[in-house]
């Protein structure tokens, strides 16, 4: 099932429409992630971490003005914890232009209550962090099904050469390069520059988690102030491949970074996320989104 984990994340952000495939009801899918992340401090050795998870993705109908697709979390993850899981099934519709819409928000809700009331949790944990073999955050919004569907997503980015491409972690927006491949189908790679903000950002909001879930709370304001200083260089550079008919396979993205604060050691990170589509080899675990 799906693992989250606390590090700085880079979502890709869509850049236009996806093109046209000819899809059907019933195809189905499984698109994994996989991220490798080596990290140096100074003279000190280098710790490495990876992590993979997996998606299943069936279309439910191709219609005139999009498609309705379920999403459910894959037994084939590296991980069986399930403190998130009641989002999955979900179903969304994914229109031809314009952003993605949940659709089965009803039962996404009696799936929460049930895990909340199973886990003797009160609403009041909703948005908390705790701790177990991973932190976690308790997501209790059914809309948050979107934000870890979308960082699965292949379909949406538009692939064409010169076009602009925007990631979320970086500062600015640069042109897609084609190059043919030996498949048939063609690889589009772009180059950019981290957005120092928000690597700063993200590392302060780390400390704020690690702060709850070890009960010596740091508010933002004091966790920004101390990664004010901190110096960020770095590259982003990202590779996606098609199929000879177009569309997207996989995505391959290489994130260095080094950030040297105003004390201390510098410390010098490398992280290499893999996501890949596939057709599923076996039907989704779960065959329709009724199950509660």
């Amino acid at each position: 099932m799906l693992r989250f984990m606390i590090v700085p994340t880079l979502l890709i952000a869509i850049a236009g429409p996806a093109a046209a495939t000819a899809e059907k009801a019933g195809d189905s899918y499984t698109i994994t992630s996989e991220t490798r992340t080596s990290t140096r401090t100074g003279d000190q050795s280098t710790s490495t971490s990876f992590d993979r998870n997996a998606i299943s993705e069936r279309v439910v109908a191709v219609r005139a003005d999009g498609v309705e697709l379920q999403y459910d979390a894959n037994d084939g993850s590296s991980d069986a914890n399930g403190p998130n899981d009641w989002r999955f099934p979900a179903r969304i519709f994914r229109p031809a232009s314009g952003k993605p819409q949940l659709l089965n928000r009803a039962e996404l809700e009696a799936r929460r209550d049930r895990w909340l009331a199973q886990a003797k949790l009160p609403r009041t944990m909703c948005g908390h962090w705790y701790f177990t073999w991973n932190a976690f955050k308790i997501e209790c919004d059914p809309q948050s099904a979107l934000e870890v569907i979308a960082a699965f997503d292949l379909r949406s980015v538009e692939l064409r050469n010169g076009a602009p491409y925007r990631d979320a972690g970086a500062s600015d927006a640069a042109p897609l390069r084609k190059t043919a491949s030996a498949s048939g189908g063609a690889v589009y790679t772009v180059a950019l520059l981290p957005d120092a903000a928000k690597v700063r950002r993200d590392r302060a909001q780390s400390d704020v988690v690690l702060g709850e879930v070890s009960r010596k709370p740091v508010t933002l304001e004091t966790a920004l102030r101390a990664h004010a200083a901190d110096q960020v260089t770095g590259s982003i550079t990202i590779a996606f491949e098609t199929d000879a008919a177009g569309v997207t396979v996989a995505r391959t993205k290489t994130v260095k970074l080094r950030i040297k604060p105003s004390t201390g050691a510098a410390e010098e990170s490398e992280t290499i996320e893999t996501l890949r589509r596939d057709r599923a080899t076996a039907p989704p675990r779960r065959v329709d989104d009724t199950t509660i």
